[in-house]
């Protein structure tokens, strides 16, 4: 459904963030993408859904092959002209961003779905005005009205309460199309995610690491911390002898 091939991203000052990824989701995967802040998660995602989106300070390197599949993309940040703009603007807006009361029926259809309530008197609202469990939500209900193939979610846990969060997760779990998302939320990662991706930088932040491992995010921190604590015994014993 979508395969990665050999994706290296680069900063404009050299320095490398991911080389040579090679990745393939399929459907049934939830893959969490985890590792320290500036290592490439969002900039990764962007290049899945629209390389237009990514700074310019980058440069990428590869192939995404996507087959016309249709993406959801929660972003990390709503751009401050959707937080300024209508709830009806933001779900119905079309190229020339007037509100498409066509469309409402889908969007009304999955906010219930999603326990939003929305009266009319609200669409007209701004969304910047509603709680960060409520945007959530409300971005979610605009992206599966479009009927996704994939979804990609960016730090999707962002300003959410226990219980949104906990409504979170059902979703992922729920959602029968696959998933990639990017985390720090530890709850989130053990209970949702059956597919690791774990970006990070080693020697000081000058050689970049990618490790993929279908495994849950409890398997994959077990084999992670068993393999450096046989490292550790061998590097004892190597400095012994």
């Amino acid at each position: 459904m979508l395969t990665l091939k050999h994706i290296t991203i680069k900063t404009n000052k050299d320095r490398i963030l991911i080389e040579d990824l090679d990745l393939t989701l399929i459907k049934g995967d939830r893959l969490a993408i985890i590792g320290e802040e500036g290592n490439g998660k969002s900039t990764l995602c962007k290049q899945i859904v629209d390389p237009t989106l990514i700074d310019p300070s980058f440069s990428i390197e590869g192939k995404v092959e996507k087959d016309h599949v249709r993406i959801g993309y929660l972003p990390q940040i709503l751009d401050q002209q959707d937080l300024n703009g209508s709830v009806a603007r933001f779900l119905l807006g079309t190229s020339n961003d007037h509100p498409d009361y066509e469309n409402q029926a889908d969007v009304k259809q999955w906010l219930s779905k999603l326990h939003v309530s929305l009266p009319q008197e609200c669409w007209e609202d701004a969304l910047s005005r509603f709680s960060g469990g409520e945007r959530i939500k409300i971005q979610i209900a605009k992206l599966m009205a479009s009927q996704p193939d994939l979804l990609v979610l960016d730090e999707p846990t962002n300003d959410l309460d226990l219980s949104t969060l906990r409504w979170l997760e059902n979703f992922i779990l729920s959602t029968p199309q696959p998933i990639l998302f990017v985390s720090h939320d530890e709850m989130l990662l053990r209970h949702c995610a059956n597919r690791i991706l774990h970006l990070e930088q080693t020697l000081r932040k000058t050689v970049p690491l990618w490790t993929l491992e279908s495994l849950s995010y409890g398997d994959y921190l077990e084999k992670r911390q068993t393999s450096l604590t046989r490292q550790t015994v061998l590097s004892n014993k190597q400095k012994a002898d």
